[in-house]
């Protein structure tokens, strides 16, 4: 409308941690104007921000150090829970375990072996062995019956996928 005063601002904005490249648009109501305490007049601002952080979480540090592989499905999967994509980010929990054993080199027939050899090779206790079944599961249950995890869960599982990368790259190289 030419006789509403509306501005919208455009920015690619880069995180000075991560590095990640995020679009941030604020859009400027000329016209919702209004006086502060010190009578100055202020407008409203709405600030989005693309893709979307993820809230009362911090992101991983030193991703660097995973191999590649890894660092592309952590990346992925956490991109699909910032676009609230549920069922993939199960999915991507799961390929995260099976990248992890690739990596690692170990072998099975599936991704239960796989993690109970995990746990032979000294890599993982018991404990964390029950914890990534349960994320396998999970996973299984988005990839093979469409079951749409619950945010909560996933977040919990998030714990879970980084406590792991942590040890089994991160804290040995720092």
């Amino acid at each position: 409308d030419p006789d509403y005063s509306l501005e919208c601002k455009y920015f690619m904005v880069q995180c000075l941690g991560c590095e990640d490249l995020s679009f941030r648009i604020e859009t400027h109501d000329y016209e919702a104007i209004y006086p502060d305490d010190e009578n100055n007049w202020i407008h409203d601002i709405k600030i989005e921000i693309y893709p979307q952080p993820l809230k009362n979480h911090k992101i991983l540090q030193g991703l660097y150090i995973l191999p590649s592989k890894i660092r592309i499905v952590y990346n992925e999967t956490i991109n699909a829970l910032k676009a609230n994509c549920y069922l993939l980010t199960g999915v991507g929990f799961r390929a995260i375990i099976e990248a992890i054993c690739i990596d690692k080199q170990i072998s099975g027939r599936t991704l239960e072996i796989k993690i109970n050899n995990l746990t032979k090779n000294r890599l993982i206790t018991e404990k964390e062995a029950e914890r990534l079944h349960a994320v396998r599961f999970l996973g299984n249950d988005s990839v093979h019956e469409m079951s749409v995890p619950k945010e909560k869960t996933l977040f919990l599982v998030l714990d879970i996928i980084e406590h792991l990368l942590q040890n089994l790259y991160i804290i040995d190289h720092q």
